[in-house]
């Protein structure tokens, strides 16, 4: 039971919100939220223990997981390089939305 609560708070979209007292508390944009907790995740369903998509993927190109993983790493530099700059410069995952209107902060 202790280990299923913390698990079900932590890898799913369903308990983003959850969060928003906490994120109106300390004044953090929703939307930014959202974005920087997608990518997170993405990156988490990539890579070992859980591995969700990399276990898709090597069943798919027929190649051991052991391979699969060690091809993966670049991409998950390179995603973990774009989620730190979207979280220290917020005004890059808000561009669009608010450049096409779509979104006002």
């Amino acid at each position: 039971m202790e280990y299923n609560v913390p698990r079900c708070l932590r890898n799913s979209e369903k308990s983003m919100p959850i969060f928003l007292p906490v994120l109106q508390a300390f004044k953090i944009d929703p939307l930014f939220f959202g974005v920087v907790a997608t990518i997170a995740l993405a990156i988490g369903q990539i890579t070992p223990p859980v591995a969700v998509n990399l276990y898709v993927v090597s069943n798919l190109i027929k190649k051991p997981l052991d391979q699969t993983s060690k091809e993966i790493w670049p991409f998950v530099i390179f995603a973990i390089i774009g989620l730190l700059l979207i979280t220290f410069v917020p005004k890059l995952s808000l561009l669009i939305p608010i450049a096409s209107k779509l979104y006002t902060p």
